[in-house]
């Protein structure tokens, strides 16, 4: 009997090295999944990063587009508003002028025919 427990124990033993191995085997699968994953989770994230980068620079460009467009739409503006102000004093100037000019020279005349007058 001896003999049949010595069998005994050299085949559980046997059974449990042999476990073992399934067992290291599937953590190593196990393993290899995870590292698996999280390589795939970190090429997700890493693609997620790019496209918001991306996504970024694109709303970023066209805000500066954007902000080029309206000071260039303010300096246009600007420019019209300074010829409109420009063309209204000369037209002002010109007004001016033609009332106060001939009523100088009126006066001028007036004055030169009263002295005349006098001598």
């Amino acid at each position: 009997q001896g003999v049949k427990l010595e069998e005994r124990l050299s085949e559980l033993r046997l059974l449990y090295v042999a476990k073992e191995d399934s067992n290291n085997a599937a953590q190593r699968d196990v393993d290899d999944l995870m590292i698996a994953e999280e390589e795939k989770a970190g090429s997700i994230i890493k693609a997620a990063r790019l496209n918001l980068s991306r996504h970024l620079n694109k709303v970023e460009s066209e805000m500066l587009a954007s902000i080029d467009q309206r000071r260039q739409a303010v300096k246009r503006e600007k420019d019209r508003i300074e010829r409109i102000g420009l063309s209204k004093v000369e037209l002002a100037e010109k007004s001016w002028r033609k009332r106060v000019i001939p009523w100088i020279e009126s006066a001028s005349r007036k004055i030169d025919s009263k002295q005349t007058n006098r001598s």
